[in-house]
C-alpha cells in the first residue's frame, strides 16, 4: 500500500479510504480517510465521552495518518470533517427520517470521491456526501440516491433556507 500510495501521490491522484478497523494501519498519507466514529475510535485507541472530544479525535488520526482530510462519519449527528490540521466543520444530518443505514457508508466514500474528482473541495465534497447519505437511509436495504432525488434533496434545503438558484 506504501508503495502505491506514493505512486498515487506522485501522478497527483486523489486516494480516498473507508478504513476498517483492521486494516487502518494500511492507509498512512491518502487524500482521505472516510471513518465512521467507532472505526476511528478504534484507530486512535481512544473512546470519546463527549461529542467535544471528537476535535480530539480527529486531531490524533490526523497526527498519526497524514491525511489531507480525514470525515468521520457520526450517524444521526452527521459528520465531521477535517482538513490539514487547521480547520474542522461539523456537517449536521439530513436525514429526517431513517429506515435502513445499510451502505451509508460506501454512500459517503462514493460520492465524496466523486465530488473530489470532479474538482470540488473537500468541504463541498463532503456537503454532497451527506445529502447523498440522507438519501439513501431513508430507503429500505442497500439503496442508492439517484440523481434527480440529490438534486431535490438539495433544492429542497435551498428553499427551506430561502436561498434562490438562478439558472
Amino acid at each position: 500500500m506504501e508503495k502505491l500510495v506514493d505512486l498515487c501521490r506522485e501522478n497527483k491522484k486523489i486516494i480516498t479510504v473507508d478504513p476498517k478497523e483492521d486494516h487502518f494501519d494500511y492507509y498512512y498519507n491518502v487524500t482521505a480517510l472516510t471513518p465512521n466514529l467507532k472505526e476511528a475510535e478504534y484507530a486512535a485507541g481512544m473512546k470519546i465521552r463527549s461529542r467535544k472530544e471528537i476535535s480530539l479525535l480527529g486531531e490524533l488520526l490526523i497526527d498519526k495518518f497524514n491525511p489531507q482530510a480525514l470525515l468521520i462519519t457520526l450517524g444521526e449527528d452527521g459528520m465531521r470533517l477535517f482538513v490539514d490540521k487547521k480547520k474542522s466543520y461539523h456537517i449536521p444530518t439530513t436525514a429526517l427520517e431513517v429506515f435502513d443505514v445499510t451502505g451509508a457508508g460506501d454512500t459517503v466514500i462514493a460520492v465524496f470521491t466523486l465530488a473530489l474528482v470532479s474538482g470540488a473541495d473537500f468541504l463541498e465534497a463532503a456537503v454532497l456526501a451527506n445529502f447523498a447519505a440522507g438519501t439513501v437511509v431513508r430507503k429500505l436495504g442497500a439503496a442508492v440516491a439517484e440523481k434527480e432525488e440529490l438534486s431535490a434533496e438539495i433544492n429542497s434545503m435551498l428553499e427551506k433556507l430561502n436561498i434562490e438558484v438562478f439558472s
